[in-house]
């Protein structure tokens, strides 16, 4: 495996002037695509981090809003039985007053 490494970066031993400067533009850009591939995973990370964290943040409000939503849910029905309530006291304090009117006529 060490051989294959050497080989790969190594020159070609009966090189001239033109083939040094062809070694040195792919040693150049496979470098740069080295440098390239560590920058583009670097900010893949930083990207994915930050996406896991919006991700928390919706489950977080979704769970906070579906507790509103039952709460809301539950102060309606609430509001619905004391308005039923009052509508019966009301009906029978009609009826009481009728009742009164009534007897004193």
């Amino acid at each position: 495996m060490i051989q294959t490494l050497l080989a790969i970066t190594t020159p070609p031993p009966a090189a001239g002037a033109h083939d040094d400067v062809m070694w040195l533009l792919i040693t150049g850009a496979g470098t740069m695509a080295a440098i390239l591939g560590v920058i583009l995973k670097m900010i893949a990370s930083q990207v994915i981090n930050k996406l896991d964290e919006i991700v928390a943040g919706l489950r977080q409000l979704t769970n906070i809003t579906t507790i509103q939503r039952e709460q809301i849910k539950h102060l309606q029905e609430q509001d619905t039985t004391l308005r039923r309530r009052l509508y019966n006291h009301a009906e029978r304090i009609r009826s009481i007053e009728l009742k009164i009117v009534k007897e004193a006529a």
